[in-house]
Parts: structure tokens; C-alpha cells; sequence
């Protein structure tokens, strides 16, 4: 609803790392996802995660996995307004019913990174080009 799917599609096939979008497998289970992180980290392939890391501890949790195995994981954190979401929402789910609960939901689940994730966070309004440029302005700095 906020772009985020589409910019992790276009960077995970840019720089060639696998996407994990669990949002895809409906009724995964948090045990069954980390499960599958855990083995695909054994790669030690750059792995693109999109969905799963709605909360702190979600997050957190990832990070221990994924940091156990030799990662540096970075959030990056697609900011858009309200209203974007929720037109999005009405026009990706019928009827506009389905869409309020959705995201109701989502609204009383997510929480937005702490300064101490350091995120990446990049706007829902600009283009694929300045999202990427943006980030990897940021990543550059993870290098020095």
C-alpha cells in the first residue's frame, strides 16, 4: 500500500538478491518464516525481506537471526501518507469495507522503526531512481 512491495521487487532484481515476500504465502507462520531466513542466510547471499517486520520484536528477532549468521541487516522504511494508503487499499481490495479493516489492522500492528534500528527511510511519493539513490547514498555510509 505504500510502495514498498514494489521498490524491494525492483531492488532485489537490480542487485540480483533473492526476495522473500511471505505477504505472497498466506497463513505462514512466524516459526516457518524465520525457519526459511535462517536457511537462505546459510548462502550468505544479500537477501531482500519484504513483510514480517512489522513490530519491534519482529524486527529484532530477525536481526539476531540474521546477525548470528554474519548479516548486517539494515531496514529501509517507506514513509507515505495516510490518504495514499488508504486509496490504495480501496482500489486493491473490494468492497471499501474489506479495505477499512485491513487497514485498521495494519494501523494497531505496525510500529514504525525506533531511531536505534537506524533505518533507511525513504519516501512513498518519489520515484524508483530517487528511492535507490536514496538508499544507497545511506548504504555507503555502512561502508565507512
Amino acid at each position: 500500500m505504500s510502495g514498498k512491495t514494489q521498490f524491494a521487487t525492483r531492488f532485489s532484481r537490480k542487485f540480483k538478491a533473492p526476495l522473500l515476500n511471505f505477504e505472497a504465502i498466506p497463513g505462514i507462520s512466524r516459526k516457518i518464516f524465520l525457519s526459511i531466513v535462517a536457511q537462505i542466510a546459510l548462502s550468505q547471499q544479500n537477501i531482500v525481506i519484504d513483510h514480517g517486520i512489522d513490530t519491534y520484536k519482529q524486527r529484532q528477532e530477525l536481526r539476531r537471526l540474521l546477525r548470528k549468521a554474519g548479516y548486517c541487516p539494515i531496514i529501509v522504511w517507506m514513509q507515505t501518507d495516510i490518504n495514499t494508503i488508504k486509496r490504495r487499499l480501496k482500489n486493491l481490495l473490494k468492497p471499501v469495507e474489506r479495505a477499512r479493516s485491513y487497514f485498521e489492522t495494519l494501523l494497531d500492528q505496525l510500529e514504525a522503526p525506533e531511531n536505534s534500528e537506524h533505518p533507511i527511510v525513504i519516501s512513498g511519493k518519489h520515484t524508483f531512481e530517487g528511492q535507490l539513490k536514496s538508499v544507497l547514498s545511506s548504504l555507503s555510509k555502512y561502508d565507512s
